[in-house]
C-alpha cells in the first residue's frame, strides 16, 4: 500500500468515534482484500498495512468485525 496521507473525522460527541471516510473505507477494504479476506485479516496486520497514523487497532477491530458481518 501507498503511505499517502488520508484523513479521518472523529465526532465531536462526548465518546469520539471514528468517522469513517469513503477514501478510508477503501484503503480498509483493499487491505484486507490484500490479506486473503475478512477472515484472514486482523486488526495488527490491518495497521500495519494501512500504515495510518491515529488509527487504532481498536477501531479496526470494531470495523473488521461490522465488515465481517456484512460480507457473509
Amino acid at each position: 500500500m501507498q503511505n499517502q496521507s488520508v484523513h479521518f473525522v472523529l465526532s465531536t460527541d462526548a465518546k469520539p468515534r471514528l468517522k469513517w471516510t469513503p477514501e478510508l473505507h477503501q484503503r480498509f477494504i483493499d487491505a484486507t482484500n490484500k490479506l486473503g479476506g475478512a477472515e484472514k485479516a486482523t486488526p495488527k496486520s490491518l495497521m500495519r498495512l494501512m500504515g495510518i497514523s491515529g488509527l487504532t487497532l481498536y477501531h479496526l477491530k470494531s470495523h473488521l468485525q461490522a465488515f465481517s458481518f456484512t460480507d457473509e
